[in-house]
């Protein structure tokens, strides 16, 4: 029974120790944030919204990942990120988009 504790304990930090945070800020031209902007993870398909301070997080794989963050009324703009064992802080600047209306 301890060897059997201690084999899932010693399974359960593994699985913890392998994954590691992604965090980020998404903010205007002017330094302002962007709230609810939306981060799109191409290598895990997977989405995240950031919160109404523009921060988001998620946890991802040691690994280089290619992400996209946009919101309405902002250029789209892609980043390449390596996170490693310790994860990764990223800050994205999305500049105005300028849209003529007819």
């Amino acid at each position: 029974m301890q060897r059997l504790v201690f084999l899932l304990l010693g399974t359960f930090c593994s699985l913890i120790a392998s994954a590691q945070i992604l965090r980020g800020n998404i903010v205007s031209s002017n330094g302002e944030p962007i709230p609810y902007a939306t981060i799109y993870i191409h290598e895990t398909t997977t989405g995240i919204i950031a919160d109404e301070k523009g921060a988001f997080q998620v946890k991802v794989q040691p690994s280089t990942y290619t992400c996209e963050m946009r919101s309405i009324g902002f250029e789209t703009q892609t980043k390449t990120v390596e996170v490693s064992t310790a994860g990764a802080t990223i800050r994205v600047i999305l500049p105005d988009k300028i849209q003529n209306l007819n």
